[in-house]
């Protein structure tokens, strides 16, 4: 099928201005958007991966998840994909680190007391491991789908390792209206923030974003806002979506985030990511 012709599938309009040829890099958020509800990956995902490689088309994984989690959960596509770890503060690719935005322990010493405050758990994620008090430690079961490597301290205000975020765990799954009443009037002016599904917000230093992270990914590998496309489905999302050409919102996706998009797939759990993937791949032919 020929890119600059009319293309339906996946819900997917391209005009013929579009000239999908271009496209150097796709960009997905991965809960709830490239992976089901359930946290399964499409089942045609790896095909579809190993056929942009062939086409010399970058795929990054953009996630809340530390580094560690993200490379344990694809370890024989290391070297294809580029990772985007902790909202943006580390960007992998073929184990060079394109970028990291470390948050000085001091600082997170201080967001930690103020967390704990709060009444919600805190979390330091730092670049080989994740740091949690031992007194919440009978989380533990429940972490572990989401940190590879946790290691349990007395108190993370005495931490001095490299971090890149701090992440409150709200198990009332409350994230949204504690981050718009204790979170966002107390942080804002000094970190990014993003609030991620019920049960979590994240503090990285204010540079940090996904939408940073594509640009900053862009300038290292000398790709054009215009040859991007990425998918999203959450309001920490709306920076990656602002940042590209081709901004997709799974069909799940919240209405603020559908308004930064231009186009939409069907939902996570019909795949929705990779039926737009195979779109852009059938438009090659």
């Amino acid at each position: 099928m020929n890119p600059r012709e009319f293309i339906r599938s996946a819900n997917f309009l391209v005009e013929k201005r579009d000239s999908l040829d271009k496209i150097k890099l796709i960009a997905t958020d991965m809960d709830h958007t490239l992976l089901t509800d359930e946290g399964n990956l499409p089942p045609n995902f790896f095909e579809l991966v190993d056929q942009l490689t062939k086409e010399k088309i970058y795929f990054a994984l953009a996630s809340g998840r530390p580094l560690a989690t993200l490379k344990k959960m694809f370890p024989d596509h290391l070297d294809e994909f580029i990772f985007i770890a902790d909202k943006g503060g580390l960007i992998e690719y073929q184990n060079e680190t394109l970028y990291k935005s470390l948050i000085e322990p001091a600082t997170y010493q201080n967001l930690v007391a103020k967390i704990k405050a709060i009444g919600v758990v805190p979390i330091v994620c730092g670049i080989d491991a994740t740091f949690i008090e031992k007194r919440d430690q009978h989380y533990e079961d429940y972490f572990k789908q989401f940190y590879t490597k946790m290691i349990f301290v007395d108190d993370l205000e005495s931490l001095t390792e490299d971090a890149d975020k701090v992440t409150a765990y709200l198990p009332s799954n409350n994230s949204r209206e504690i981050y718009e009443k204790q979170f966002y009037p107390r942080f804002d002016q000094d970190f990014s923030l993003a609030v991620g599904d019920t049960m979590w917000i994240d503090l990285m230093n204010k540079e940090v974003d996904k939408g940073a992270a594509i640009r900053k990914i862009g300038e290292r590998l000398n790709i054009l806002p215009t040859e991007m496309m990425a998918f999203g489905d959450g309001d920490n999302d709306i920076q990656m979506l602002q940042a590209v050409r081709y901004s997709v919102a799974v069909k799940n996706a919240e209405a603020s985030v559908k308004q930064h998009a231009t186009y939409e797939t069907a939902t996570n759990n019909e795949f929705g990511v990779t039926k737009m993937i195979e779109a852009l791949l059938i438009s090659l032919k």
